[in-house]
């Protein structure tokens, strides 16, 4: 499979914003999960090629155990539902 993305993450006090963003050449409304440290974050469900997971603690966003620092971050992967890696970012 063709695809890419990118991984950012933003911490002001005890705010914590994630954002991952995929583009894959698949089939509308495929999903796939989200880890951050090994730890799952929730699903992005690509349409027209691009999809996006954001969870922002500042706007009511919780973040798993494992993952509420996002400054602690080091590895992101995007999965597909047999539990392959299709992205794997480090910071």
């Amino acid at each position: 499979r063709d695809a890419s993305g990118k991984a950012e993450v933003r911490q002001r006090g005890t705010r914590n914003k994630i954002t991952v963003e995929a583009e894959a050449r698949v089939a509308n409304g495929t999903r796939y999960s989200v880890f951050a440290n090994g730890v799952l974050l929730g699903a992005v469900t690509i349409n027209l090629g691009l999809g996006e997971l954001q969870i922002d603690t500042g706007d009511g966003g919780v973040l798993p155990p494992g993952a509420t620092n996002v400054c602690a971050v080091t590895t992101v992967e995007v999965r597909d539902g047999a539990g392959l890696a299709v992205l794997t970012g480090s910071f």
